[in-house]
This record gives C-alpha cells, structure tokens and sequence, in this order.
C-alpha cells in the first residue's frame, strides 16, 4: 500500500513503498539541500544507512499523486498554476551554485564548457562529419553559472494535490549543471528565462547520438537547418 496517496491513484503511483533504495547515492547532502535551502517540499530523509557502496534512504511520503496521473483532470488555470510554482521553485535552485559542473552525461566533474564538450562529442555517432561537430560546439551556450538541478524532472516527479504542487520527488540524480539544462522540459518553457538556443542545441544533440535515419529525417540534416 502506497503511503499517504489517494486510494485510486495507488495503483500507478510512483511510490510503491515508503522505502526507496538507491544504489550508489552516497551524498545524502545532494539529496536534501533542496529542502533546506529552498521552500522545494522535497521528501525528508528520516533514516538513512550505508553498506559499501550501497545507500537505503527511509523518506517521509509525499501526499498527493503525480502530475503525470492529475494531468487530464487540471483545468487550463491549474495546469499554469503549476508551471509557474514549479519554475519558481527551479529559480530558487539556481541561487546555489558551483564552481565546477558536476555531471551531465553521467560523467564528470568539468570545469569548463570545453571539458565538458569534449565529454559529449564522445557520445555522437561515429557517422557525424567534423564540420557538423564544429557547428553544434559554436551553437553550444555557456554552460556557466553551475547551477543545482534536479537532473531527471518530469511529470512523474511533480506531486499535486487539490490543485497545488505538494512535492518534488527523486532527486538522486540532482548536481551543479548547466543553468540552462533543465528548461527544455516543456511544461516550463514559458515560466523560465529564455534558452531556445540551448533547447535546439540538446534536441540536435540527442538526434546526432542516434544511428542512421529516426523518422525519415536524417539526424544530420537536421542539426545543419
């Protein structure tokens, strides 16, 4: 039985225990420094142990269901409710920052937005030509400030409840990335500061890591436009 949610939404809701193991996540700090530096309802740790590598995190439960569930149910109204607490809740994340991108690819820390381009030119296809290489590194924006993100943000970690947002879930992938990483998410693209140019380069960049033809569009052609 899932904790704390609406009867009818346990079936499909993210929690399926109160119990949440996570392997490798050894920086509880990076986990709740939302919580405690910001007004996110991020989940409290109540108990935490450690075993080698392995970490188990017992969490208080966030009430509510996820936006993923609630979403059809929302008014136009509430829906924009929403996008803008949640963006404001992003803005307060981007207060905190770092000297050093930590991770993006999952691999890091870089320090430069050359480190870190060099990472992900070694993630393109093999069939993409070095003038396009070239091109996707002028398109790419400064990556600095290092600002703290949530990492994996989605309908599914966004909690609601009678209309506002009531928490933001799974934060284990959180770090200092780039201060435009997150604002793709198109829920936000309206409430957040303008990175079109970092959103065209991602979506670009995500097509020219792919083999061949995706759809009748060539990948390389598609970042040439």
């Amino acid at each position: 039985m899932t904790c704390g949610s609406e009867p009818h939404s346990q079936t499909d809701y993210i929690y399926k225990s109160q119990v949440k193991l996570f392997y490798r996540s050894t920086d509880l700090g990076v986990w709740s420094i939302g919580s405690k530096l910001t007004s996110i309802p991020a989940p409290k740790i109540l108990k935490d142990w450690k075993g080698g590598d392995h970490s188990l995190m017992l969490m208080e439960c966030v009430l509510g269901e996820p936006l993923s569930t609630a979403w059809r149910k929302l008014s136009a109204e509430e829906r924009e409710n929403i996008a803008k607490q949640t963006a404001d809740y992003l803005l307060q994340l981007r207060e905190l920052q770092s000297d050093y991108l930590q991770k993006i690819c999952p691999r890091g820390p870089f320090a430069s937005d050359e480190e870190l381009w060099k990472e992900m030119e070694g993630a393109l296809h093999d069939s993409v030509p070095e003038a396009v290489r070239r091109l996707l590194r002028r398109r790419m924006p400064p990556v600095t400030p290092y600002t703290f993100t949530h990492g994996d943000l989605s309908y599914g970690d966004i909690v609601v409840k009678d209309g506002p947002v009531t928490g933001i879930i799974d934060w284990e992938t959180a770090a200092y990335m780039p201060v435009w990483y997150e604002v793709w998410r198109i829920l936000l693209r309206n409430c957040m500061p303008d990175y079109d140019v970092a959103y065209n380069l991602w979506h670009h960049y995500q097509y020219l890591c792919l083999d061949s033809i995706l759809g009748g569009r060539h990948p390389i052609d598609e970042a040439s436009r």
